[in-house]
């Protein structure tokens, strides 16, 4: 059997293994942990600043990066276990991350309009930049593409039983 008949078996209930349209989500997840190391290092400027900055606007980043490292780092890694061991666990896990990505991105804005807006509107700069709106629809094609496929994927039923 080559490689390629080992990793796409089928049965009659259809595809199973990591193949087909999963690769797809994989290679995201892959990618997501290498993307938030920069996203966090980003931080870095904002510490510099400090001292500038009033308890809720400290609290409020201290918040954000907890939930960037939880949504940029763990959960990706954790979900790369899960999917590589073939747990049953990983499209509900998966489904999950997706939501909350989403959900933490959305409040994030808000939050950010109401502990920075003053300060955006003073230096002239938009709430929305191109890197807020860029995540901002990743996130949303991310979970109205992945969400519904984790649910009714024959691929995805078959391959996860573990």
């Amino acid at each position: 059997m080559t490689d390629m008949q080992a990793s796409v078996q089928t049965s009659a209930d259809g595809p199973s293994g990591i193949g087909g349209w999963l690769i797809l989500p994989v290679l995201g997840l892959v990618a997501t942990p290498l993307r938030g190391i920069f996203h966090l290092a980003s931080y870095g400027e904002m510490l510099q600043s400090m001292d500038q900055l009033t308890r809720g606007q400290i609290a409020f980043i201290v918040v954000e990066f907890i939930g960037n490292a939880i949504v940029l780092l763990v959960m990706p890694i954790a979900l790369l276990v899960l999917l590589f061991r073939k747990s049953a666990s990983f499209p509900r896990w998966f489904i999950v991350w997706a939501a909350v990505g989403l959900a933490f991105i959305i409040l994030d804005i808000a939050a950010a309009q109401i502990f920075f807006g003053d300060v955006l509107a003073a230096a002239g700069q938009a709430l929305l930049d191109a890197d807020t709106m860029r995540e901002l629809v990743r996130s949303i094609v991310l979970a109205a593409i992945w969400i519904p496929y984790m649910r009714v994927s024959r691929r995805v039923a078959n391959t996860f039983v573990n």
